[in-house]
């Protein structure tokens, strides 16, 4: 898979019309390894999609409490991931 970067390169305006002229014929920019993102697989090989929720602060402050306290998860992620799992196991359709 190519890398993608996800910095716009710094140029001066006489470079500007060389560029679009680079962009426009298909050559590959020259991106700096370090400006690169990087996109290994998870390390454990499932694919993961990031998922964002808003939550109320003293629930996330009730959650955290209990994640830090439990043997069960290292994180919350873990957690997450089996309360979906659950989730889904007693209110999905079967």
């Amino acid at each position: 898979m190519p890398k993608i970067s996800t910095k716009k390169p710094e140029t001066s305006p006489a470079e500007r019309f060389a560029q679009a002229k680079s962009f426009a014929t298909g050559e590959k920019p020259d991106v700096k390894k370090e400006e690169r993102v990087s996109l290994r697989p998870s390390k454990n090989g499932v694919e993961t999609r990031r998922e964002n929720f808003d939550i109320p602060i003293d629930l996330g402050d009730d959650l955290r409490r209990f994640i830090i306290d439990s043997p069960k998860f290292k994180n919350k992620r873990d957690f997450l991931i089996q309360c979906v799992r659950d989730g889904l196991a007693k209110y999905g359709e079967k």
